[in-house]
């Protein structure tokens, strides 16, 4: 199958992680002792698009896959809380995966109130959603956060330097793999143990180049705007 950007792929390379003998794994089972031969760390930034996020997460489900979806409460294109988006993270979590928590360090001086913030965030995700928020990832990290401390206001960092060094790290930012796509690397053995970055924004039902899936969700949102102001106005 020739590797694009589109739902049928993906699937396809979860078929390889569940028939190649990965075992998918929540970041805090990174540390236990006795790992399987074979292990995945399946991760999802949700920056922008909880709707693809719910596609995936089922597609995970049916190939008895469990993903982290990271949430981004002060994301500028969606509001967690807003009851639908509740309602796709709700079914998200119903379907067996956990949610961890996104965020953007700004700023080098906001280091030292970091643990803090990270704090008060992951608490208002596990009040509101009802669950155990373990984790958090940054968006956009600088060099600095890439090797901070392995726990941040009680929480694992998705960037300890424990996990980047013992799972091979793979990601589709920009819409770009960083090296080979992954289904070229989850039958070779000199990866057991992989780490899978998967931005929900980079996937749909078509093959798009980077620019042309930005466009097609900048419409789409004009659409649900639309929608929202005649409901609301």
């Amino acid at each position: 199958m020739k590797c694009q950007f589109n739902f049928d792929h993906l699937e396809n390379i979860f078929l390889k992680l569940k028939t190649g003998g990965h075992q998918s794994i929540f970041f805090s089972e990174a540390f236990n002792s006795g790992l399987p031969k074979k292990a995945v760390i399946l991760r999802h930034d949700l920056d922008q698009d909880l709707e693809t996020a719910l596609v995936i997460a089922q597609l995970e489900s049916q190939y008895e896959l469990k993903a982290t979806f990271f949430v981004w409460l002060e994301s500028p294109f969606y509001n967690p809380f807003e009851p639908r988006n509740a309602e796709t993270i709700h079914k998200i979590l119903n379907l067996g995966h956990a949610v961890g928590l996104h965020i953007e360090v700004n700023k080098e001086d906001v280091l030292g109130d970091l643990p803090q913030i990270i704090t008060v965030q992951a608490k208002l995700l596990e009040s509101f959603f009802a669950v155990d928020c373990q984790t958090v990832s940054f968006h956009r990290p600088n060099k600095e956060l890439l090797n901070y401390n392995q726990i941040i206001g009680n929480r694992l960092n998705a960037y300890a330097p424990y996990l980047i060094d013992n799972f091979h790290y793979v990601s589709d930012s920009r819409g770009i793999w960083q090296e080979e796509c992954v289904c070229k690397q989850v039958n070779q053995y000199k990866y057991p143990y992989l780490y899978l970055l998967l931005h929900p924004l980079w996937w749909g039902n078509e093959d798009l180049a980077p620019n042309s899936r930005v466009q097609k969700y900048i419409q789409h949102k004009i659409g649900q705007l639309e929608d929202n102001c005649r409901l609301h106005i």
